[in-house]
């Protein structure tokens, strides 16, 4: 649960971070997965069939977050909401005084 106690401590110590609603899903989508991969390896029960959904899960984590290290996931997910932010009130600016 390394992305999700890294993101509770930046959460604790320096506040909420600056990401837009498609980062703040794929933050909780992170922390989401974490927590399920979590609860399938407390299950001791069919594991054969466990394998398979964990192996998925991971797949699915490794996708979310790049293998990146939290550090630097969490650096990037801003670097992008503020791109996309960015963008976004250019555009509006531009349109509004045409």
């Amino acid at each position: 649960m390394k992305y999700s106690d890294y993101f509770s401590y930046h959460l604790k110590y320096y506040g909420i971070p600056k990401l837009n609603l498609e980062q703040y899903q794929r933050m909780m989508n992170i922390v989401f997965m974490e927590g399920y991969l979590s609860g399938l390896s407390d299950i001791p029960s069919e594991k054969i069939k466990n394998s398979a959904i964990r192996y998925r899960g991971i797949k699915s984590l490794n996708e979310l977050t790049k293998r990146l290290p939290p550090q630097n996931l969490l650096i990037q997910m801003e670097k992008l909401s503020y791109k996309n932010n960015f963008i976004n009130w250019s555009y509006v600016l531009r349109n509004c005084f045409i």
